[in-house]
């Protein structure tokens, strides 16, 4: 199933069921994966989610933006609240970007680099942050992982082997001078960027970005650098304050939300993997383990499980920040993990588990959702090509043009035996390999 960013969000869940269940198949792919790949990987390790991390009417609360897109072309109705926020509230706005946009008449301050230099960019500016002392101390000490050491103990932003340490260890290259070098940006213009967007009088600051940035093969390291530039001036979590990835297709972020992607099943969740994560998750329906009420039975009632009172449970002890403990690992991953496919062994009448339960270790697995992920966009194609996608529906994606390598897309569409079902609105260059071609409505 491929599409798509131009449905609504109940048309994505829905599409999202029926390839999950009717299909049972986790190739399942849609425009993101062209456009904002680079966001997911680089907001997930801060944020949890790979999403723009406010909604657009909140961007009147903002004191500064730091954009680099065109938004006031681009993303209009976000643009309106910036406007608010700059008439309201006498929001300031630095502008950077290759070319003299339609934006960049609203800028405060604005300026060029050159293109795919962004990493750069924000890694001198984390440095420029932690040199001159500007990060938010509170954010940073409590509410980051910057005080602790790669094994989870709290030794404290000043200890060498803090995470905070590794970063400002990371970013120690990236003087101002390598960053003019390898972006081109006058030294007084960065200067003044870095001066004013962390200056703590200009919080809570929002980060606007889009296909300029995404695109790039080192997209992700910029984007990662963009969080955390945010979470050490404590621009997270507050009214105004944020990472904000502008899409490229009008329903794209909701598509995202809907879990049209390969890698996830519902909620931001990774679908089963393994038959011993199915025999786990068993187990964790049977009671304890994270989220338990602290009665077994109890939780096998409230989770689906086996009630015989010979059943065997959940076998990790939830963990406790700083005190190392056996099956950790698993725990905090189960805890993000289960609750997700119990709400839709719910929610969608499905089973996953063993049968009957009682014995997770010994029973065969039952499992009626897809296992394993499926094939990003590029893959894709390429499994079509090879003969292991026999079937697939493409809704308002023009593949045979808009994804890489089109010759090869081109020669999958095109392999005997395969069958393809095309949703459009136009004749499109995908839709004349269709073997169904269905016609599409706004």
């Amino acid at each position: 199933w491929y599409g798509s960013a131009y449905w609504n969000n109940e048309e994505d869940y829905l599409a999202k069921k029926l390839a999950s269940t009717l299909f049972y198949s986790t190739n399942t792919e849609h425009q993101a994966r062209k456009c904002h790949a680079s966001t997911v990987v680089g907001l997930v390790p801060a944020y949890g989610f790979g999403c723009m991390t406010n909604h657009v009417i909140d961007a009147k609360n903002s004191k500064i933006f730091l954009i680099m897109s065109n938004p006031a072309e681009s993303h209009t109705m976000e643009f309106k609240w910036v406007r608010k926020a700059i008439d309201e509230n006498g929001a300031k706005v630095i502008v950077l970007d290759p070319r003299y946009n339609k934006t960049t008449t609203q800028a405060d301050i604005y300026a060029k680099y050159r293109s795919g230099s962004e990493a750069a960019f924000w890694l001198g500016m984390i440095k420029f942050i932690i040199d001159n002392k500007r990060f938010d101390t509170k954010m940073v000490n409590d509410r980051s992982n910057a005080p602790y050491d790669l094994n989870g103990k709290k030794v404290g932003i000043d200890h060498p082997d803090s995470i905070f340490n590794k970063l400002k260890a990371l970013v120690s290259s990236y003087t101002e001078d390598e960053v003019v070098r390898i972006t081109g940006m006058p030294k007084d213009k960065l200067l003044q960027v870095y001066d004013v967007f962390t200056d703590p009088a200009n919080r809570p600051g929002n980060i606007y970005y889009a296909m300029g940035t995404t695109q790039h093969t080192n997209a992700v390291q910029a984007i990662r650098a963009y969080s955390i530039v945010q979470l050490l001036l404590g621009n997270v979590g507050v009214p105004g304050g944020g990472v904000n990835a502008l899409r490229g297709i009008s329903n794209v972020q909701g598509s995202t939300d809907m879990n049209v992607l390969a890698h996830v099943i519902m909620g931001y969740r990774s679908p089963p993997a393994t038959v011993a994560e199915i025999r786990r998750y068993q187990k964790w329906k049977n009671g304890l383990g994270p989220g338990t009420t602290g009665d077994k039975d109890k939780d096998a009632k409230t989770r689906g499980g086996n009630p015989d009172p010979a059943r065997v449970t959940y076998p990790y002890e939830v963990p406790k920040p700083e005190v190392p403990s056996d099956g950790a690992y698993y725990a905090r991953y189960d805890d993000r993990h289960f609750p997700t496919w119990n709400s839709l062994e719910y929610h969608w009448g499905l089973y996953v588990g063993t049968w009957p339960g009682k014995d997770p270790d010994n029973e065969p697995v039952v499992c009626d959702l897809p296992v394993g992920a499926g094939n990003y966009t590029v893959q894709f194609y390429r499994a079509i090509g090879d003969g292991k996608i026999k079937v697939a529906f493409i809704v308002g994606d023009n593949s045979a043009v808009s994804v890489s390598d089109a010759d090869r897309v081109r020669a999958s569409l095109s392999k005997e035996g395969f069958f393809l079902v095309v949703n459009e609105l136009f004749e499109t260059e995908t839709a004349h390999y269709a073997d169904i071609l269905l016609p599409g409505t706004t």
